[in-house]
């Protein structure tokens, strides 16, 4: 985790540390999601890499030229979304092999554990994610 306790990138923001704490959070929830149904439902994590988007726009610019073409880059260089599900989505869902747990890369491969996601991790990161959304709740029910 990047910035245990800043997990919104509130008090700090740096787009990598924020980036990297989003695959923490994700691979949280797909191990906790697997034990807390004690394996009854199947969950598969999705990282499809580098994918064109507007997320970047928050610290290059909405519009600006250096947005453009690092999505332009990206565009060019990279699968897209509807690519990544055309070809690697639909693969691993239809496959047998597909193991509830596991997470999947841009070429449909099985991506190996974190490593440093131990028990004492998940649960802090899961206990800050569950905070963050109560506030997130909290403020538009006061709307």
């Amino acid at each position: 985790l990047s910035n245990p306790g800043d997990l919104n990138g509130e008090r700090t923001y740096d787009a990598l540390a924020q980036h990297l704490n989003t695959v923490i959070v994700n691979e949280a929830l797909i191990s906790w999601t697997v034990d807390a149904s004690s394996h009854t439902v199947d969950v598969i994590g999705l990282n499809p890499g580098l994918i064109k988007t507007e997320i970047r726009d928050n610290y290059l610019g909405h519009g600006s030229w250096l947005s453009f073409i690092v999505e332009s880059l990206i565009g060019l260089t990279q699968q897209s979304a509807e690519t990544f599900a055309r070809n690697v989505l639909v693969h691993v869902l239809a496959s047998e092999s597909v193991v509830s747990g596991e997470i999947y890369g841009p070429d449909g491969g099985w991506l190996q554990p974190n490593p440093n996601l131990s028990d004492e991790l998940r649960r802090e990161v899961l206990e800050e994610s569950e905070q963050l959304v109560q506030r997130g709740l909290n403020a538009t029910l006061k709307q």
